[in-house]
């Protein structure tokens, strides 16, 4: 427990902090929120194991229905975003469902995560989903 205790005391000081008022909080509370800025990433792969690049992808708020315009330039082939810290306001500590759907040609894949927040709204944390989307025709 001291070891994780030191390790968040540590990752505050390296990345610094910001003071916030979060839409979730009592009012005149406020947090502490890293200056981090997290990414969730898919790796989309053939049939082959080989990474695709040119892939359309859109990400869906499932609750909504609202398209998330996520920014889709990792640098790297085959490397595309689930969602990111940019959208941290649209969620709460309740989960929420998140679909990713990628298509290149006839071949398309599905991708169904799950996301939630903490009260601060500080930063996205990814509860569940996958680390690799295949893309099949």
């Amino acid at each position: 427990m001291r070891l994780v205790i030191a390790s968040l005391f540590l990752a505050a000081g390296v990345s610094g902090l910001s003071l916030v008022s979060g839409c979730d909080m009592l009012p005149g509370q406020t947090c502490a929120c890293t200056a981090d800025f997290r990414f969730f990433i898919l790796n989309v792969v053939d049939q082959t194991s080989q990474p695709v690049t040119g892939v359309t992808i859109t990400v869906t708020l499932v609750r909504t229905g609202q398209v998330l315009p996520v920014i889709q330039d990792s640098g790297m082939p085959g490397v595309y975003f689930a969602l990111d810290d940019s959208f941290v306001q649209l969620f709460s500590t309740a989960a929420d469902s998140v679909r990713v759907l990628g298509q290149k040609g006839a071949s398309s894949f599905t991708a169904d995560f799950v996301f939630d927040t903490d009260t601060c709204r500080c930063h996205l944390n990814k509860v569940s989903g996958p680390e690799t989307a295949t893309l099949t025709p």
